[in-house]
């Protein structure tokens, strides 16, 4: 993605702050992190902070059946 929008001289930050998850032998990054880290213009922060609800838990959790 970095290099899609030349900012492959960003990679370490990005390797940095969103420390990849390793899937055999490929590091893999949050693509929602990448995404709002290159929409803003190379702007590192948590962008995964606040990005879920509990919504579906408490879907799920008043649906169950008990047990």
């Amino acid at each position: 993605m970095l290099q899609a929008f030349d900012m492959s001289d960003h990679y370490e930050t990005v390797s940095y702050w969103y420390n990849g998850y390793l899937f055999g032998d490929t590091v893999i990054y949050n693509p929602w992190s990448v995404l709002n880290y290159i929409d803003n213009e190379g702007e590192a922060k948590p962008y995964w902070v606040n990005t879920a609800g509990t919504e579906i838990i408490e879907r799920l959790a008043t649906r169950a059946e008990k047990n």
